[in-house]
């Protein structure tokens, strides 16, 4: 339901789904991952092309308070159901405690949260959204060879026909 998959599935229709995913506990140069699945008939470079175009969108408008306030009662929300399952709840606190973020900034998030303002967001998305940083791979489907058509035997000319020898006698 992001803004990104409403554009590129919903309104273009150049994709048939799309996601997009990062590890928020990398305390390094953490890597963005998208995906996108071209829709029949867009060519993969096409679909690109697009997502490039709705991203340079994204940054020349930048997010709207609305859209940031819907994005924080996402997360809010997420963490609050990871209450209802035991699972959820030990990854929410192990894997951040593993990489080091201590126990208190962990239980601090739900109060931070409601804290991010549209500049801080529009000035990180600007940041680590540029055309230089992205690194590209494709699985495309595998081509298979197309299949040899025989040849057909070359035409015997009068230059490489064996002359017959005739016995007059």
């Amino acid at each position: 339901t992001g803004i990104l998959y409403r554009r590129l599935v919903e309104d273009l229709k150049v994709a048939t789904s799309f996601s997009m995913a990062y590890d928020a506990y990398d305390l390094d140069s953490a890597a963005l991952i998208v995906q996108a699945h071209a829709a029949p008939g867009v060519t993969h470079l096409d679909l690109e092309a697009t997502l490039r175009q709705e991203i340079a969108n994204i940054l020349k408008q930048g997010l709207t308070p609305q859209q940031l306030e819907k994005f924080k009662t996402q997360v809010l929300s997420g963490l609050d159901y990871m209450k209802d399952s035991l699972l959820a709840g030990a990854n929410q606190l192990v894997d951040p405690l593993i990489k080091g973020i201590p126990l208190e900034k962990i239980e601090s998030w739900p109060q931070d949260i409601p804290a991010i303002t549209v500049a801080e967001v529009n000035n990180t998305l600007g940041l680590y959204l540029q055309p230089e940083h992205y690194v590209l791979g494709y699985l495309l489907p595998e081509k298979k060879p197309e299949p040899l058509e025989p040849k057909d035997p070359p035409k015997e000319t009068p230059s490489n026909t064996p002359k017959k020898e005739t016995n007059n006698a």
